[in-house]
């Protein structure tokens, strides 16, 4: 069994990237939907940009980010 390497700050912040541009580009299947993708994808747009200015760890924001895409 391979242990799980933990990934850099570079990777995460693509992550974070790569699954923004994802939201963004991907139409929920209803307008409702659509209404509610739009707040979460504001949501999570001024968190990564709040951290990204407070100095916050990439992996911190990832975790968070992928925290926040659960519990909608």
């Amino acid at each position: 069994m391979e242990a799980h390497k933990i990934p850099t700050e570079a990777q995460c912040r693509e992550l974070i990237d790569s699954m923004l541009g994802m939201m963004k580009t991907t139409p929920p299947p209803g307008d409702h939907d659509w209404a509610s993708a739009q707040v979460l994808i504001a949501k999570v747009e001024a968190m990564v940009r709040d951290n990204r200015q407070r100095g916050v760890s990439e992996c911190d924001t990832w975790a968070a980010f992928t925290k926040m895409l659960v519990n909608q």
